[in-house]
């Protein structure tokens, strides 16, 4: 089966509950059923474009520090801490996927509308 993010069009997620119903009552394995509804449901953000926090400073028109400060706590965005050793400072790597970079666009914009 594809996943649920390239049947989104052709299948809602009450099909996705069915199948998983169907799988509890067929396997009666609970383990491989949550699984399988976890892997159906989850959207492929490890495979789509991500971004720089200066990428998307330039795209916007903001500093480099007010991206980072927005994006920081919002779900799906990748931060690796690197901490300070006795030769190096410490730093934070962020990459932003393009689908949280347009869910904070439209939230930014619908506040604005109020």
């Amino acid at each position: 089966m594809l996943p649920y993010h390239e049947i989104e069009g052709s299948a809602s997620r009450s099909t996705c509950a069915l199948v998983f119903s169907l799988i509890l009552s067929v396997n009666s394995s609970q383990k491989i059923a949550e699984t399988y509804l976890t892997w159906v449901l989850t959207p492929m953000s490890a495979f789509e474009q991500h971004y720089k926090p200066e990428q998307v400073a330039k795209l916007w028109g903001f500093s480099t520090p007010t991206i980072r400060s927005l994006f920081e706590r919002e779900e799906g965005v990748l931060i690796i801490n690197h901490p300070e050793t006795r030769n190096k400072r410490g730093y934070k790597s962020m990459r932003i996927p393009g689908s949280v970079v347009a869910r904070v666009a439209q939230s930014l914009s619908a506040r604005r509308k109020r």
